[in-house]
């Protein structure tokens, strides 16, 4: 091989070096992104169960607030695992607690979270910075 050859060579191997660095960057970061979705997902998930059994270890009124909270969060309507489970575990939570507010109730007001949210909702703090201060004549 001429000397030519050999540098040709030489480009060839460090492109494709430069090209196979970059791939296992970009998969790595990939990698790590799944990784942190992953562990959010499964926070998230856990923090559900903890205000669901909060929900169903307490009266009506603050369960419905709990249930009011659930019901806000915007549906996930993505096609991607994490999403699937995130609105599956989000819904049975809901149910679950809806369940109970039955069974304590008595009533039963459909599954519709916010029909239970506007008969049960307590105003936990009343907008009192916007009203005017009555005043002694």
């Amino acid at each position: 091989m001429s000397v030519t050859s050999y540098k040709r060579l030489t480009v060839i191997l460090a492109i494709v070096t430069v090209a196979s660095l970059g791939l296992a960057w970009h998969f790595d970061m990939k990698f790590q992104r799944e990784r942190w979705q992953t562990r959010v997902l499964w926070s998230a998930i856990r923090d559900f169960d903890k205000m669901r059994d909060m929900a169903l270890r307490s009266e009506p009124k603050d369960a419905v607030e709990i249930l009011d909270g659930f019901a806000t969060i915007a549906p996930r309507q993505g096609t991607s695992p994490g999403e699937m489970i995130f609105e599956h575990e989000r819904q049975a939570d809901i149910r679950e607690i809806i369940s109970y507010l039955r069974q304590k109730t008595g009533e039963d007001l459909g599954a519709d979270p916010q029909k239970w949210v506007q008969k049960y909702r307590v105003s936990s703090r009343p907008n009192t910075a916007l009203e005017p201060t009555p005043t002694a004549p």
